[in-house]
């Protein structure tokens, strides 16, 4: 049995109860088991088709790499200019009580002049109170927020149009819910980290959510985040306990690294399970978008889904978490 290499850019990782499967994102094609040879004609078709087809790709993120860091410097370089010059008014108000560096050049010139020391002490007041140069670069933060709720809003919509017309019988509009996970550390992961929760989004319920913080390789997104790529899972047959135990001597992955049938039936409610990694600049796992809903991963795995949810994604790379 042969695990998908890691960190492929257009790959989505398949785990059904036999085996492990893949095939290229956005295919509608059934999942096919994995093994050792397939696994190297896989790489080189798919080192073939990154080398010309995803030109657009690479140079669209690109772009939201280029836009997300130009925004993160300009909001940390609005708040050193406020304390700059408020440090350096303060600075000058300080020189001219001490008469430094002379007294004479404090007596002389413009500095001798009766204005001098009230506005320095309104420019200090102002840039250290009310910090004009952030307040005006926060408004571009403001307008960033608006545009990714509203972002984030439609693609839910699609999401539960997805639900309630492509699979049968439909799902219940409040049956889809889309789940943003940020990688924190904590005192109890210092080095690796583990999963948050940030934002949830579901139409017209107000369920109860699990305090559920998982670890590298815990959980769907867990498993998101262990092969930095897209993940699908059918957990249908996992909640037969024979099944699950079967499937855990195994391969971990494929019970979700679940130690126990107790602790997945703790965690583990829904069955159609879907989730899509945040990257950085460098690619590296920095949080994932996830989906679920209580039935119909068949259906839902065939649709627009996960393209839906790989967009999402993106959006939220080039955000970097600051506008939720």
């Amino acid at each position: 049995m042969a695990l998908l290499e890691k960190g492929v850019p257009g790959r989505r990782l398949h785990y059904s109860d036999r085996d492990i499967g893949h095939q290229p994102l956005g295919s509608n094609q059934p999942c096919a088991p994995a093994s050792w040879l397939t696994l190297g004609v896989q790489q080189r078709r798919c080192a073939a088709v990154l080398g010309r087809g995803h030109t657009d790709g690479a140079c669209r993120r690109a772009r939201q790499l280029a836009s997300s860091y130009a925004a993160g410097m300009r909001s940390r370089r609005s708040k050193w200019a406020d304390k700059i010059v408020t440090l350096l008014a303060t600075i000058s108000l300080a020189a001219n009580a001490n008469n430094y560096p002379s007294e004479k050049y404090w007596k002389s010139g413009w500095a001798s002049s009766g204005w001098v020391v009230p506005v320095l002490l309104i420019i200090a007041g102002i840039f250290g109170v009310i910090q004009p140069i952030s307040a005006f670069s926060s408004r571009s933060t403001v307008q960033g927020r608006i545009y990714l709720q509203r972002q984030v809003l439609t693609k839910l919509g699609r999401l539960i149009q997805i639900g309630t017309s492509g699979v049968q019988p439909p799902l219940d509009i409040s049956d889809i819910a889309l789940h943003i996970w940020e990688k924190k550390r904590s005192l109890r992961h210092p080095i690796g980290g583990r999963l948050e929760r940030i934002a949830s989004y579901r139409l017209g319920a107000s369920a109860i959510l699990r305090d559920f913080r998982p670890t590298k390789g815990v959980g769907v997104v867990g498993l998101c985040w262990k092969n930095n790529a897209p993940i699908s899972m059918d957990a249908t047959q996992l909640k037969q306990e024979p099944h699950f135990t079967q499937q855990s001597q195994q391969n971990a992955d494929l019970v979700m690294g679940f130690k126990s049938y107790q602790e997945f039936c703790k965690f583990s409610h829904r069955t159609a399970l879907f989730a899509s990694p945040i990257r950085n600049a460098r690619f590296k796992f920095i949080g994932c978008v996830s989906a679920d809903a209580s039935r119909g991963h068949v259906d839902l795995d065939n649709s627009d889904l996960p393209r839906n949810l790989n967009e999402i994604a993106d959006s939220l790379s080039d955000q970097c978490f600051r506008d939720l």
